[in-house]
């Protein structure tokens, strides 16, 4: 067994031992030692020698996420990793990744797709737990019965922005134009094109969005 040195550098001794907190967490059954001592971190990796190149690389790729989920840039955007978002995330369910920005921006919040990363005024919890949200909102769209599929990701959409009852939104979604109702079959369908529905969803929202969610 081999063993491999890692030291990182923060701008003080709390942003170093809240990525020890982090970096515990990620790496929990893994042979490692974390020693802080001031600003700095040291991370000694336990491993045959092919593996240890893999596992540093790892752990060099989650300071560098770290650092930028919890910096902004000179545009005053923080960029989270997707990976990291979605294996931080208590998932109910497989989720649209782009919705997640749709939603942030209804939400009054900057947010755009670069690459890995989400990028957006919003910090790491506060997409983690929209994150979530939409996660059970849209499980429990799916749950039901006669809506196809760009209708259900609308409707999850505006119940994690409203925050209201599903049957009630659906409602106000086909009384507003952006969801059709065939009166035949039950069958409910998006109207209008997806960029539309979400003009729409934020005129009806207005009132609930909290760039402080």
């Amino acid at each position: 067994m081999k063993a491999k040195y890692l030291v990182f550098s923060f701008r003080n001794s709390n942003e170093a031992i809240r990525f020890v907190e982090y970096i515990q967490r990620r790496l929990r059954g893994e042979n490692v030692n974390i020693a802080v001592k001031g600003n700095k971190v040291k991370v000694i990796l336990f491993r045959g020698q092919q593996d240890l190149d893999i596992l540093a690389s790892i752990v060099k790729k989650e300071y560098k996420d770290w650092i930028l989920s919890t910096r902004k840039n000179v545009n005053g955007l923080y960029r989270h990793s997707i990976a990291r978002l979605l294996r931080s995330a208590i998932l109910e369910t497989s989720i649209p990744i782009n919705s997640i920005v749709d939603i942030l921006r209804l939400k009054g919040f900057e947010a755009r797709i670069r690459e890995e990363y989400v990028e957006t005024t919003a910090d790491f919890d506060q997409v983690l737990k929209i994150t979530e949200l939409f996660s059970r909102n849209y499980k429990k769209v799916l749950e039901l019965t006669g809506y196809t599929p760009m209708a259900r990701r609308v409707v999850a959409i505006a119940m994690t922005v409203c925050e209201m009852d599903v049957t009630l939104l659906t409602e106000k979604l086909i009384k507003i134009g952006v969801i059709f109702l065939d009166g035949n079959s039950g069958r409910k369908s998006l109207k209008m094109s997806y960029r539309e529905a979400i003009s729409k969803i934020a005129e009806l929202c207005e009132e609930h969005g909290d760039k402080n969610y």
